[in-house]
């Protein structure tokens, strides 16, 4: 078999996918009058709404802004807890320090990745911080949806809100009890759904991200922290001084999108649901030629679940190894992730956490090729070469 990747170019895990209409829709951007706080944003919003089915679309300057806008629109605050999975990016707990609340970590299961709901049942009925739990953050790792129907029940049942990570599954879906077809971001069960927009993902603004909510006062909240606490709502507004007024009303940040990276977006949107198909037919073939290997296994399916497939994990025996031969070989893959709770500043905050299936997770895990633009040449190579490591 070869031992260069086709035309000898490097094939990087992910990698973003640029057309001549995406560059065409920025440079309209940039010859027009706004290239921020304009138009270009509420067309990116109003495009996300209809493709992903929520009533409420928040365009935001990165997927970890969007994690702190709405936590904070949420009222999550000092004293209060957050539980998150270990297997995600320190993101998704640093939003909940940035509102002055807690982490507790909640392991996943062994051969998916994602929120065990059974953990996550045992620490509501058993752990001392249960009480103040605010929000569970369900992870959508990879782009394989989380059990939500039984997440959002046992959120419901304790109080507390449910949010989903959806930054791997945008057009990722699952069939609720009674038959019911839901995509990932219409907000069915859950307060807010994250998405980002960064170049690996399946649609990329350069950097951005977006909230969507069915809660128009959760939408109201975040749209205001997202622009430094202010307003120029007329029936939100104290006085009215002239058409120049506004108001500080809370403390935010300035987290917006720029008209340039959103008209990008849009341009990009347009093109997910075949990005999506793509993405899905290069795992079948990774799932057809890879099966069946004793050094290798694949991420676990769900019945009643459809994946997005922003990465494509594989454990694999003697993980270091396999993914320097796989880069002497020119394939670059890489690692999700290392576990939040052994990042030093949790476990200086947090001391020592036994999460077994997330460490074990990581000791396993490398993600291989996984983007809309990767040829069949290019697949065909990563299976040869992977059964070739893996199996050496």
């Amino acid at each position: 078999m070869a031992t260069q990747p086709p035309g000898n170019v490097p094939i990087p895990y992910g990698h973003q996918c640029i057309g001549d209409d995406d560059i065409e829709a920025v440079v309209k951007v940039l010859r027009g009058d706004w290239l921020t706080q304009g138009p270009s944003v509420t067309d990116f919003e109003g495009a996300l709404s209809r493709t992903l089915g929520a009533s409420h679309a928040l365009a935001m300057n990165s997927g970890t802004a969007v994690l702190h806008a709405g936590m904070a629109a949420l009222g999550i605050t000092e004293g209060d807890v957050v539980v998150v999975p270990p297997i995600t990016f320190v993101a998704s707990a640093n939003a909940a320090l940035y509102c002055g609340a807690d982490v507790a970590f909640v392991d996943v299961e062994a051969d998916t990745g994602l929120i065990s709901v059974k953990a996550l049942g045992e620490f509501l009925r058993s752990d001392p911080r249960r009480a103040k739990v605010r929000a569970v953050v369900a992870v959508h790792y990879a782009g394989m949806p989380c059990d939500i129907g039984e997440l959002a029940a046992l959120c419901a049942q304790n109080g507390i809100a449910l949010i989903e990570d959806a930054c791997h599954a945008p057009g990722a879906t699952w069939t609720d009890s009674s038959g019911t077809l839901h995509t990932i971001g219409d907000g069915s069960l859950s307060a807010f759904t994250a998405l980002s927009f960064h170049p690996v993902k399946h649609v990329t603004t350069a950097e951005g991200g977006a909230l969507l909510t069915n809660d128009a006062a959760l939408a109201e909240r975040a749209a205001m922290f997202r622009s430094h606490g202010v307003t120029r709502r007329d029936d939100l507004l104290q006085a009215h001084d002239g058409p120049w007024y506004y108001e500080q009303h809370t403390l935010g940040f300035n987290y917006r999108m720029p008209d340039v990276l959103a008209a990008l977006g849009t341009s990009q949107l347009a093109k997910h649901r075949g990005w999506l198909e793509r993405r899905r037919e290069v795992a079948r073939v990774y799932r057809e030629q890879l099966a069946g290997i004793s050094t290798l296994e694949l991420q676990a399916e769900r019945p009643g679940r459809n994946h997005a497939y922003h990465l494509f994990p594989v454990l694999v025996q003697n993980r270091a190894a396999v993914f320097d031969e796989l880069v002497r070989r020119g394939i670059r893959p890489q690692v999700h992730y290392i576990p939040v709770h052994r990042q030093p500043y949790y476990r200086s905050r947090y001391g020592d956490i036994s999460m077994p299936s997330a460490e074990s997770w990581y000791a396993r895990e490398l993600s291989i090729p996984m983007f809309q633009g990767i040829t069949d040449d290019q697949v065909a190579y990563v299976c040869d070469t992977v059964r070739a490591v893996v199996c050496g």
